[in-house]
């Protein structure tokens, strides 16, 4: 026998199956015992396999059972419909038999259905998070319904939970809303995700920084040990070393001794405003700046901070110069 007349006997027989289903699995047995090698018989003698809901209903008279769910004959409309259903399952069949590739493609798919049983309940999940529609849970107690409903999916793709009649039309309908707001749901977690975990650079600060908190001046002492002041400094290229920006605006600063904000001044031993590398950085009070030339008022009062330490140890090979 070929095979695509195996798979032919084998839909056949499955389609008979499902219209007797309501019968029990004992019965069912009993009435089909045997139905692939009568209906290979039959074919071998020139006859057709024909409509598999009338050979089910044959079956059930021939053993003086009712028809199914009915008192009435079958009418020709509805015969012809399910013949035609019949008809198609057989054709679809025997094309997936003829074609190994598109018979991999689905089986691949029918082994993610556990995938789709859990993305389900997500879903679910996430028409309950309303008005967010996220994935993720809002808090603890939103895992509860969330664990819930994954269960209860995964159990209605087994077959094991809601066993009534109206069950199964209720599952694909649950299957299908599910299916169209998926894109809805990954839009607003991913949308989500992006407001909540969107990283900002970094501020970028002209000078120096020391721990991650920027220098905003400096303070040297002599090999003496003693403190230093207008100190010029600069880097390995020539460059004057600044430690803030050089713009007014960008230089209020808080003055812990005194209790006052100030801003950081050039200073004024330099020609110009290039006095910025000179330390310690002098500091004048807000409102010394004058707003038409953005220059240090004339009368405004530079006060040079004192350093962390009014002096500090000698260098070791320190000696004090000789007095003449």
């Amino acid at each position: 026998m070929n095979t695509t007349l195996d798979t032919d006997l084998e839909v056949f027989s499955a389609a008979v199956r499902r219209e007797l289903h309501d019968l029990g699995p004992d019965v069912i047995d009993e009435l089909t015992d045997g139905l692939e090698a009568d209906l290979a018989d039959s074919l071998a003698d020139g006859g057709e396999l024909g409509d598999p809901v009338l050979y089910a209903a044959e079956l059930r008279a021939a053993a003086g059972l009712d028809p199914r769910g009915r008192t009435r004959r079958t009418s020709d409309i509805d015969a012809a419909a399910k013949a035609a259903i019949a008809e198609l399952r057989t054709e679809a069949a025997g094309f997936v038999s003829r074609h190994p590739l598109v018979r991999g493609v689905i089986d691949f798919f029918v082994a993610l259905r556990p995938v789709w049983w859990v993305l389900r309940g997500w879903v679910l999940f996430a028409l309950l998070n309303a008005p967010t529609m996220s994935f993720v849970p809002q808090n603890e107690i939103w895992w509860i319904p969330l664990i819930g409903l994954i269960v209860a999916s995964v159990q209605w793709g087994r077959g094991r939970w809601l066993p009534w009649r109206w069950s199964r039309p209720a599952v694909v309908l649950l299957s299908i809303v599910s299916l169209l707001v998926l894109p809805v749901v990954v839009s607003a977690t991913a949308s989500i995700a992006s407001q909540r975990y969107e990283v900002y650079p970094e501020p970028m600060y002209d000078g120096i920084m020391l721990n991650g908190q920027q220098v905003t001046n400096i303070f040297a002492y002599g090999a003496d040990g003693s403190a230093m002041t207008d100190v010029r400094l600069f880097d390995q290229n020539g460059e004057p070393l600044s430690v803030v920006p050089d713009t007014w605006d960008a230089n209020y600063n808080y003055d812990y001794m005194s209790g006052d904000e100030v801003i950081y001044v050039p200073s004024n031993e330099v020609a110009g405003t290039t006095g910025w590398n000179v330390y310690p950085l002098a500091t004048i009070l807000p409102g010394s700046i004058d707003a038409n030339t953005d220059s240090v008022e004339s009368w405004a009062k530079r006060t040079v901070p004192s350093g962390p330490f009014r002096s500090v140890q000698q260098l070791l090979d320190y000696e004090a110069p000789e007095v003449e």
